[in-house]
């Protein structure tokens, strides 16, 4: 897994500086980093300054979408990972219902309304990605599931049944608006909102 940590539960995964840097390096920018012992850390960030058509996206996003935003659940052990998950997409616009184990997630599905999906790790300390989605599907029969894996995706994909896809970690907000408009057959558009 690309988010494995030695931390304990709680101390964080010790991602946010390289999440950090990957956000901002995708957008063009850059991360400036100054440090000395027994003085502090200066952290700075750089983004280039917006296009016209990036103007245009940001007004795309705000448009009203038919269909509207998914609600899903999403099953994550790792804190981390499961927080910027959820944020990428609520940033969407989209109802996120988490859950960091097999019960937890079960619990939710049972009494959280209308679930569109079910977002779900593959590997995990208690249970696996394949039994997490079975177990809520005997809740909710027919939820349509995405695994998210670090591991190879030749070796996950060849368990995946009808209604099931795959994203590999770690994945870009756009790749997974994408993956979910495939499961969901909704299109999707450049800036990762639904139609």
């Amino acid at each position: 897994e690309p988010f494995f940590t030695t931390k304990d539960a709680g101390a964080g995964s010790g991602l946010g500086l390289a999440m950090c840097y990957g956000i901002v390096t995708e957008a063009g920018g850059e991360v400036r980093i100054e440090s000395e012992a027994g003085v502090g850390t200066s952290v700075e960030v750089v983004l280039p300054v917006a296009s016209a058509s990036a103007e245009a996206a940001a007004s795309e996003r705000t448009a009203p979408r038919k269909g509207g935003p998914l609600r899903m659940l999403l099953v994550e052990d790792d804190e981390g990972v499961r927080h910027a998950v959820s944020r990428m997409l609520r940033t969407r616009g989209h109802t996120v219902f988490s859950a960091s184990t097999l019960d937890e997630a079960v619990e939710v599905a049972s009494v959280a309304k209308d679930l569109d999906i079910l977002l779900s790790d593959v590997v995990m300390p208690d249970h696996n990605g394949r039994e997490v989605a079975e177990a809520v599907r005997r809740v909710r029969p027919g939820l349509p599931v995405l695994f998210m894996s670090g591991y190879a995706p030749e070796e996950a994909l060849a368990h995946l049944e009808e209604g099931e896809a795959l994203i590999c970690k770690p994945f870009s907000p756009e790749e997974l608006a994408l993956a979910l408009s495939e499961l969901t057959n909704r299109s999707v558009t450049s800036s990762g909102t639904f139609l």
